[in-house]
């Protein structure tokens, strides 16, 4: 018995199971009993395949949910561990940054504090102008002699001028006074200060009397030592250039003092003239108190250092001593101030 030839056609469309095929073969050439072991063989033997496959689908399943199970579990322990350290670190930075902002902004507002608050101010202070008085008859620098003196000066001239018509000249100039001061200032708020310290001024006059063959002169001069206290008040605030006001008084007392006289004759005569030179010290009895008024400027130049500007008016009281100065004559004058202020 020949078997069938099975075509590649055939092998290409039936492709249900290879048990089928090699049954389907076996059956056309051995008996019905036969094909039927041979069946149930190779059935078993796809039973088998199939319980395996189930099988090992099952131990798969099983391992694939078990090691996601147990790995996630660690990732998890570790992520928790990893987290408690890491809120640990952070807890700890935290406080560090936390305390170091404190102390570097408590120290900030301490440097602040004292750099707003305190102020060191070196200034240099003139009147604007001198003054100037003319008088027909001789003047002197002298109140207690003053009116004596022009008597006994004009004797004097009449006596020495070989010309029957006196024609005498008085010119009595008071210079500017010139200050130097070392100033400290508080500010008790950012806008409002009170300053004090201690400042020098240098004070001269002189007078002139004179005719055609006589003149004669008297100069003093005083350094005195004052004591101001300012409040000063910032108005306004123009990018770093600040602007304010200011108000306050002085005490001045004089430290030393001198009057120079000096007297020549002068002729047409072979004898000629004569010239007399003498000094003497001299001291005002009492102290000198003036009050002051003004604006001002500070600009800020370098670091702590600003330049600093004043202009305002100054009067000053009557105190009636002894010599004639600026103070006693001029009564009220307009001053500038400049200086440099270092801040604390």
């Amino acid at each position: 018995m020949t078997t069938p030839a099975i075509s590649t056609e055939k092998k290409r469309k039936v492709e249900p199971s290879t048990s089928s095929l090699i049954a389907d073969h076996a059956s056309a050439k051995y008996s019905s009993r036969e094909k039927a072991e041979i069946k149930s063989i190779y059935e078993g033997e796809d039973k088998k395949q199939e319980e395996t496959a189930n099988v090992k689908k099952d131990l798969s399943t099983l391992i694939t949910d078990e090691i996601p199970h147990k790995e996630a579990d660690k990732e998890k322990d570790k992520l928790q561990e990893i987290d408690e350290e890491t809120k640990q670190k952070l807890v700890e930075e935290f406080i560090k940054q936390g305390n170091k902002p404190l102390v570097f902004a408590e120290v900030e507002k301490r440097s602040t504090k004292r750099k707003g608050r305190s102020s060191v101010t070196l200034a240099g202070n003139s009147a604007i102008t001198s003054s100037q008085y003319n008088n027909p008859m001789p003047n002197t620098l002298r109140t207690s002699v003053s009116e004596t003196y022009g008597s006994y000066t004009l004797g004097k001239m009449q006596a020495f001028n070989e010309e029957e018509v006196i024609k005498p000249e008085s010119r009595t100039t008071h210079n500017q006074p010139v200050s130097f001061g070392l100033l400290a200032s508080y500010a008790f708020t950012p806008k409002f200060q009170i300053e004090t310290g201690v400042v020098y001024t240098y004070l001269s006059s002189e007078t002139k009397n004179k005719s055609a063959d006589f003149q004669s002169s008297e100069k003093v001069q005083f350094h005195y030592l004052g004591v101001p206290l300012n409040l000063n008040y910032t108005v306004a605030s123009f990018n770093k250039l600040n602007l304010f006001v200011t108000a306050g008084a002085m005490i001045e007392k004089d430290f030393d003092g001198k009057i120079k006289y000096y007297d020549e004759k002068k002729t047409g005569s072979l004898e000629g003239g004569y010239s007399l030179n003498s000094s003497t010290k001299i001291k005002q009895q009492k102290p000198q108190f003036s009050v002051t008024g003004g604006v001002g400027l500070t600009y800020p130049i370098y670091d702590k250092a600003s330049l600093f500007g004043k202009i305002g008016g100054r009067y000053y009281f009557d105190t009636n001593n002894e010599y004639k100065t600026y103070y006693s004559d001029e009564k009220f004058g307009l001053d500038i101030q400049l200086g440099i202020k270092f801040n604390f």
